[in-house]
């Protein structure tokens, strides 16, 4: 509760008063530890991880654990993605137990790819560096080019994935990617519409395993429509055990309606206010 208090008279002040707050000299050490853990959430617009200091960095760089890899291909629809590999990346929710995380961006090659938003973007790793063991999360993000050949590679590396009991997520037009070659016939799955799938995907064969729902989860397996992508982040953050269960729900009350009642919710739910 004294986080709450501190969170509610801080955002209650004028302006000046919260900036000079932020900008003030006054060295960590001299705070008090409710004052550090908000101003640590609030660095970056809503919440987001504090910058650098002495005190974390002797605290070390964990063992990686899980590696996210993303997919880049030119036309990315840059949305889609976004929330779960924000809270993957910055790791501002996660619970204090949580298996590290790193997340790299991946691609046919490492030649820069322009996204459906104008951003460029240089993968970190190919197509073959992919570890294929239980440790490896696929993310597939929606594309205009999904249809190309080209990314036959990614696709099978993803069946690979699912055998390996790694974990493969796709949204938009990467479930038809998926459905064309066999991957949704047997597992639950939502798309943009069981009639996109059957339009786009010749040799979709998975009709009575559709959820008409905007995401869907079965076990190693998450797909999602171009609508879906916050429950998609939802499921996948889920998948990896990340957050503490009641992080997770008032983290996605919160983006899901934008009431304040959710933002000082989530922010009770933090190791840090336990």
């Amino acid at each position: 509760m004294k986080l709450l208090t501190f969170a509610r008279a801080f955002t209650s002040s004028s302006p000046r008063t919260m900036l000079e707050r932020l900008e003030s000299p006054i060295k960590i050490a001299e705070r008090s530890a409710v004052e550090k853990t908000f101003l640590s959430i609030l660095y970056s617009g809503i919440i987001s991880k504090p910058p650098p200091t002495p005190e974390i960095e002797r605290m070390g760089t964990p063992a990686i654990l899980i590696t996210v890899y993303i997919y880049t291909l030119d036309t990315l629809a840059d949305w889609e993605p976004g929330y779960a590999i924000a809270e993957l990346n910055s790791k501002r929710f996660f619970k204090k137990d949580a298996p590290n995380i790193s997340v790299k961006t991946v691609g046919i090659s490492k030649e820069p790819v322009k996204t459906m938003g104008g951003l460029t973007i240089i993968p970190d790793c190919v197509i073959s560096d992919i570890a294929v063991n239980e440790e490896s999360v696929l993310l597939l993000p929606g594309a205009n080019t999904w249809g190309e050949p080209i990314h036959g590679a990614i696709i099978d590396k993803a069946s690979n994935l699912l055998s390996a009991g790694g974990t493969v997520c796709a949204i938009c037009g990467a479930t038809a990617a998926l459905a064309n070659v066999g991957l949704l016939d047997q597992r639950l799955h939502a798309s943009n519409g069981m009639g996109y799938l059957e339009m786009v995907s010749p040799r979709y064969k998975g009709r009575q395993y559709y959820v008409d729902k905007p995401s869907v989860a079965d076990q190693n397996l998450i797909t999602a429509s171009s609508t879906g992508a916050l429950l998609w982040a939802k499921q996948i953050i889920e998948r990896l055990e990340v957050f503490q269960t009641d992080t997770l729900e008032a983290w996605y009350n919160y983006f899901s309606s934008g009431k304040e009642q959710h933002f000082f919710a989530l922010m009770q739910t933090l190791p840090a206010n336990k």
